[in-house]
Parts: structure tokens; C-alpha cells; sequence
């Protein structure tokens, strides 16, 4: 059975009326988005290259009355607040296994029904928005009680910690493993690594308690940069309470106004920026052209920006293990080398060199030379919106494959 059909069996079996429109254009789900019914999407990608993607709108991410539901893996981009009924990457699942979820869905849904006057119509539609993730903001932060940041480097201090944490104190910590939006050693361009700060970000602003394992090598790291980063930019209101704990008895931890910055107004904008274009790179697409055009820079003030670089998109950078290693210990936060793209030890990397990687499976730091074994998975997925009749993906493309690949150092 297809996945439509089995779909609109279980909707029908929880007492709605269903129509089913077999490939849907961008104005039909557009328009049921803000109808009076709740819509499933089907947001599959079979081979080859049959999706629904060309009728996709942002509408299906942020809506409460909408689901996206999928067979296969989403494309990167295709995420908002609200939770995908798909498998994590690059896992696909049987009908099976997502009608029963989708069933819950949709039997929670019903004493919402129907909908509000504000849900069908885009005047509204700011405040159905907040009104739609208020309770999914409540349900992650009943899920779970502080947000552990540490180094990869104390994987088992960390664990020991959660384990500890909920025994004694009855505590639940939560600890990212992003295998679904990265691996550990996958290569990738800053907009990817921004796309996932993203969401790490709203798991630190959702936690009552944020904690810091502190070790030497604590800020030797992108990501740890990143989590400092992102509890700093926030209000005093919105702030978790902060905790910094020593990784081994022999650590002597910062304390809390050595380790966490004071950003400056414009720091925080550009925390503020990159956490919005990161996700749409038809927009950083459409300002690019803006860019380059003077009118338009005199009229809307466009400025050259780090961003704004075809780097920050295309470059893929090497996160040296080697490099970290020989920098000094207990050295401190480095702003605006993370802001800028230059944090030591990040190796840009071109898309050329990486590809004849692939071939001989080896590739060299470009800084210092230390050897890394390359290997390659499922391509990666990003959705490009259609603007009239086309996606503003690369020559018209609404999908996008993007090549994954590994690096592991060579002991």
C-alpha cells in the first residue's frame, strides 16, 4: 500500500474526513495549510528523485495543523519546531512504522479542531506561530532538566555524570549525539555547522540547568565554542542556571565570568544572523546578488559580510584533532575567531581537494599534514523552495544532494 493511502486509512479510523491529492502542487498545499483541515505531507524521496518537494511551503513546518511524515530521511533544512514523523539519517522506515506515530498525531490534534480564526489566514499568522510551539516548547522542557556541554574527549565523565544525576538527584541531563545531523568526524562547511548550532541552541534555551564539564581541552573545540556562545547570547531572563564541573580532580575549572563572554551588541546580531540565514540558502543567495549590485547596496546598505561568502555555504573545513592538540591548554574563548570562521584549529578545505580524497581514501591537514582516512555516505539533502515555476536550488534544483564525508585521523 502506498503511503498516502495508508495514511489517509488511519486518519479516517481517527474520525476525520480525508481527501487525498496525489502530487500536489505548491498552491494546493498552500492553500490546505491555511484551510480548515490538518495536513499530512508526504516529504518521501524515492529513487529516482520522486518527492513532493516542489509543493513544499515553510507553512508545513511551523503550523501546528500540519505533518510532515516520511519514509526516507529529511532533507537538512526541512526541520522547524515541530517534529518530523521521519527516520534519522540515513535510516529508512516502512509504512508500519510511521502510521502509528502519525495516528497519536492526529488524535492529539482533534480537540484543536476546529481551527481558530487565526489559522487560516496570514494576518495571524506571527501569533499562530507562537501559539503553535508554545506547547512543543513546554513538552522539551518537561522532557528533560540541564544541558551538559563537554568535550568528546570525556564521553565517559559525561555519561558518569548523567547516570549520577539522575540516581542521586532524580535529575534528567541531556546530552547531544548528532549523528542525525552530523557525525562526529563528518566534514562540514560553517552553514552546516551554524544549521545545527541552531538547534542545539533551542535544546540550551529549553533546559533549567546548563552544565559545563570542564576539562583542559574544553575550548579546543568548535562545538563547545559554540554552546559558550549561545548561552551568552542570551537574556538574563532567558538564561539557564549555569554549572561548571571539573572533568578529573587534577582540572581547575574558570569561573563563571572567566568562561562565559559579554558580548558586544553587534556580536549578538551576528549570533542573531547567522542562526537565520543558515537555514535558507535561497536567501543568501537572493543577498548575494543584492550584493553585487550597487544601487541596491546603496539603497539597502549591504555591506561585504563573512556570510554572505560562497565559502560559508560551499568550503567544507577539516576540524584538526592534531592541530587542537598543539595549542595551549586552558586558553580562552576566542569570539571572534568563531564568528569570523578563522577558529584554530578549523582547515578550510576546497570541494577538489576533497574529492580526490575520496579517490585515494587519504587526505593531509593543509597546516600540519597529519593524515586522515576519508570515506564517503548517503548524500546529505537540502530543500530550495520554488520560486514560480522552479526551485532556487543550484540550476533550478528544489533538492539538493550535498556529498558526506568522514575524516578519521590516522593513529
Amino acid at each position: 500500500m502506498q503511503l498516502g493511502e495508508a495514511a489517509s486509512e488511519a486518519a479516517a479510523a481517527c474520525g476525520y474526513q480525508v481527501r487525498l491529492i496525489p502530487s500536489p502542487t505548491l498552491m494546493e498545499v498552500w492553500n490546505e495549510c491555511w484551510g480548515e483541515g490538518v495536513v499530512v505531507f508526504d516529504a518521501t524521496i524515492d529513487p529516482p528523485n520522486q518527492h513532493n518537494y516542489k509543493a513544499a511551503t515553510n507553512s508545513l513546518l511551523y503550523s501546528l495543523y500540519c505533518v510532515v511524515l516520511s519514509r526516507s530521511y529529511l532533507p537538512v533544512n526541512f526541520r522547524g519546531h515541530l517534529e518530523p514523523i521521519a527516520p534519522p539519517y540515513p535510516q529508512r522506515w516502512e509504512n508500519g512504522q510511521l502510521i502509528e506515530r502519525l495516528r497519536q498525531r492526529l488524535l492529539d490534534l482533534l480537540p484543536l479542531l476546529p481551527k481558530p480564526a487565526a489559522a487560516k489566514s496570514l494576518k495571524g499568522m506571527g501569533n499562530l506561530i507562537d501559539k503553535s510551539l508554545t506547547p512543543v516548547l513546554q513538552k522539551n522542557k518537561e522532557s528533560f532538566d540541564i544541558f551538559l556541554s563537554y568535550r568528546g574527549t570525556h564521553t565517559q565523565a559525561a555519561q558518569r555524570l548523567v547516570d549520577e544525576s539522575l540516581q542521586q538527584q532524580g535529575k534528567r541531563i541531556r546530552i547531544i549525539r548528532t549523528d542525525d545531523m552530523s557525525y562526529p568526524d563528518e566534514v562540514l562547511s560553517l552553514q552546516r555547522r551554524w544549521q545545527i548550532l541552531r538547534g542545539i541552541h533551542a535544546s540550551i534555551s529549553a533546559a533549567h540547568d546548563f552544565w559545563v564539564l570542564w576539562s583542559d581541552d574544553y575550548l579546543s573545540s568548535w562545538w563547545t565554542h559554540g554552546e559558550i556562545m549561545s548561552f551568552a547570547s542570551m537574556t538574563k531572563k532567558a538564561k539557564p542556571n549555569l554549572r561548571i564541573i571539573n572533568a578529573t580532580e587534577s582540572e581547575t575549572s574558570p569561573s563563571p565570568r572567566q568562561l562565559i563572554p559579554r558580548l558586544t551588541r553587534r556580536q549578538r546580531r551576528t549570533i542573531v544572523k547567522h542562526f537565520f540565514l543558515c537555514n535558507l540558502p535561497e536567501s543568501l543567495v537572493r543577498i548575494r546578488k543584492l550584493l553585487d549590485r550597487r544601487l541596491a547596496r546603496t539603497l539597502l546598505g549591504l555591506r561585504p559580510d563573512p556570510i554572505l561568502d560562497r565559502s560559508f555555504a560551499d568550503s567544507p573545513l577539516l576540524e584538526c584533532a592534531t592541530c587542537a592538540q598543539s595549542r595551549p591548554m586552558n586558553r580562552g574563548l576566542d569570539v571572534e575567531g568563531f564568528l569570523t570562521g578563522k577558529l584554530a584549529p578549523m582547515q578550510p578545505l576546497s570541494a577538489y581537494a576533497l574529492a580526490q580524497a575520496q579517490e585515494s581514501g587519504t587526505l593531509n591537514c593543509p597546516e600540519c599534514r597529519a593524515l586522515y582516512r576519508i570515506t564517503s555516505g548517503p548524500p546529505r539533502y537540502w530543500w530550495h523552495p520554488t520560486r514560480g515555476e522552479q526551485g532556487t536550488g543550484p540550476g533550478g534544483a528544489v533538492l539538493e544532494e550535498r556529498p558526506l564525508y568522514r575524516a578519521v585521523l590516522e593513529q
